[in-house]
């Protein structure tokens, strides 16, 4: 072997003396500067800027300046509940030329079909349009000595425009081929005469948006409406509805079940569900008690989104049900008490806007024979989804003071978690 060292070759560099790294922290010192994230760094082609501040949600673009007031809820931008106002002050550089200033909250729902990437459908509805006027020139109009301050407030709908359904909240939801969004925007509009530029500033709720002049903002602004129903009787009356189970068998069977849920089924996301389930087989008995052991309860949501006929649906399973007590009340005949829970606590509701999305849950049964059974006795099966209403929070939860439900801003686009936003492309309204 020759060594190295005889030929003049240096030995190979110690890769194990790495040098010691800086302290990390998320506090900035006096010689450094924190820098925003991402979602934050977007230049539109014309000044526009997000200049909030630890206590109010200020907005800038070239010529208008929009406060929608202090930070009440700790989310990166205003959240508004049911019957909430969208309160604000904007502010202008002067009035000269300006004709007429307006401001308008716009709901629009956007179901969009893809094929391979690119649009192919679309369908908008709007939910909601209110418009304010704040200014209107006359000839007697004199410019004001101090900069122009224009105060609005706007009262959130609580029906969709046209009908008598609850309004939607801010939403996005993504399926193979279809896309669905529900956006909240306030507009604010600048009008001027003559040949000049008519200035509009545009304010999204669920990201971000470009107006016809370019400008740009990256805040959001989210509708998060609360629901409330009285928590379910536990355990299930013995007098609540039976509900017939549909029996699935190759041939003859007296096997039959129904299921018992409190009356009505409209209940708290946050709250148990109990249940009560009943299996019969009077000839058979050993039948029920091979059913018995692969019983499932599951509360699933179910996501229908509609696009021209084009129809898709996402079922999620949200908690699975747990078994207390088997009864045997007589031979082949047993009854089953149980509970099922959602995962998700005060987060979840029922809504929908027609002929276009639907959000839903049910309570979902299914009972067969176990894998190890499987085609050397053939059993029936059953399955069976019954629907339900959810709803946000318990009655007794409800003050009379109105709150966003924070908990669903997981169900809007680009709020993974509170505070963060991202610059993902939009439906555009």
């Amino acid at each position: 072997m020759i060594s190295t060292m005889s030929r003049g070759v240096p030995p190979p560099p110690n890769y194990f003396d790495i040098p010691d790294l800086p302290l990390y922290t998320p506090a900035t010192e006096s010689t450094s500067q924190l820098l925003p994230p991402p979602w934050d760094r977007t230049q539109s082609r014309e000044t526009c800027s997000n200049s909030n501040s630890n206590t109010e949600y200020i907005y800038t673009s070239q010529d208008i300046t929009l406060n929608l007031g202090p930070r009440v809820w700790p989310t990166h931008a205003a959240a508004y509940p049911l019957g909430g106002v969208v309160e604000g002050v904007i502010e202008l550089p002067n009035l000269k030329f300006v004709t007429r200033v307006d401001v308008k909250l716009v709901g629009v729902q956007t179901n969009c079909l893809t094929d391979r990437g690119l649009a192919i459908g679309q369908t908008q509805r709007e939910v909601a349009n209110v418009s304010q006027n704040l200014f209107t020139a006359t000839r007697d109009t004199e410019s004001p000595s101090q900069q122009p301050r224009f105060e609005f407030s706007i009262p959130i709908p609580q029906y969709i425009q046209g009908g008598m359904e609850p309004l939607p909240p801010s939403f996005f939801a993504f399926h193979p081929r279809l896309t669905s969004e529900i956006k909240y925007v306030i507009k604010v509009d600048v009008s001027k005469k003559g040949l000049r530029r008519h200035s509009r500033f545009v304010l999204p709720t669920v990201s971000q948006l470009i107006s016809e002049f370019g400008y740009s903002l990256k805040s959001v602004i989210y509708y998060l409406p609360a629901t409330f129903s009285p928590s379910p009787q536990f355990p299930v009356p013995i007098d609540a509805p039976r509900i017939p189970l549909p029996i699935n068998s190759k041939g003859e069977t007296d096997v039959t079940s129904d299921l018992q849920l409190p009356h009505p089924k409209r209940y708290p996301s946050s709250a148990s569900i109990p249940f009560t389930l009943t299996l019969t087989c009077p000839s058979s008995p050993i039948v029920t008690r091979l059913l018995l052991q692969n019983i499932n309860i599951e509360l699933i949501r179910k996501v229908v989104l509609n696009v021209g006929g084009n129809r898709s649906t996402r079922e999620t399973m949200m908690g699975r049900g747990e078994v207390w007590a088997v009864d045997e009340q007589t031979e082949g005949k047993f009854i089953i008490h149980g509970s099922v829970q959602n995962n998700k606590k005060e987060s979840e509701s029922s809504w929908h806007v027609p002929n276009a999305i639907h959000v839903q849950y049910a309570i979902k049964v299914t009972i067969s024979q176990s894998r190890e059974l499987s085609g050397t006795l053939p059993l029936p099966s059953i399955r069976h989804e019954e629907p339900i209403v959810l709803t946000t929070h318990d009655t007794q939860q409800n003050t009379g003071e109105p709150f966003p439900v924070i908990g669903m801003l997981q169900s809007v686009r680009g709020t993974n978690q509170l505070g963060i936003g991202d610059n993902s492309p939009q439906l555009r309204i």
